[in-house]
């Protein structure tokens, strides 16, 4: 019974720990994914400005926002590294958000227009950069964690034998005092 309560708790312990490594991986995809989209939408929209991409590139712009704000941002539980990555994409995404909104706003004939533009698109490139890192950084933290985890349960069966036999040892030792204790008087 000692022996099925403590494989069921690091049974747990292991799949919580897989469970949210791989979340924390998909949010990171996802994030990846979302800067992609963005940059497709905002350059189809440039390129021919028409209500159906507008609509578009408007719901790439809420994916990617509702994205940055559902990343891992608790220093204890996501390290230093990730912490900084997601701390320079979340102030990152807002410096470019700032020159994106402003850029729509430029006539397209103006001087400024196309350096603007590849300013935008350099912005861009740069939060892909970060999403890159934060899904390597995130890959590599769980690795770590992994690694740790498996030389414990590489050695969990010689600990549970171990375990088994001393109380397999004291359960014979037990009913051997017992049982000569009712003999002997």
């Amino acid at each position: 019974v000692c022996i099925l309560f403590f494989s069921m708790i690091v049974y747990n312990s292991v799949l919580d720990d897989y469970k949210k490594n791989m979340t924390q991986s998909l949010i990171c995809y996802e994030l990846q994914e979302a800067l992609q989209e963005e940059t497709t939408e905002f350059l189809s929209y440039t390129r021919e400005r028409s209500a159906q991409n507008e609509e578009e590139m408007q719901q790439a712009f809420e994916n990617t926002e509702r994205i940055i704000e559902n990343l891992p941002f608790n220093y204890e539980e996501i390290g230093e590294e990730r912490y900084a990555i997601t701390w320079n994409i979340r102030n990152g995404y807002a410096g470019y958000k700032e020159h994106r909104d402003s850029f729509f706003w430029l006539n397209q004939d103006s001087e400024k227009y196309v350096d603007e533009l590849y300013r935008i698109i350099e912005m861009q490139e740069d939060m892909s950069e970060y999403a890159l890192r934060l899904v390597a950084a995130t890959l590599d933290q769980g690795n770590t964690i992994y690694e740790k985890q498996a030389l414990f349960l590489n050695g969990l069966p010689w600990i549970m034998v171990t375990f088994s036999a001393v109380m397999m040892i004291s359960i014979f030792l037990y009913f051997y005092r017992f049982a000569r204790n009712l003999v002997e008087p």
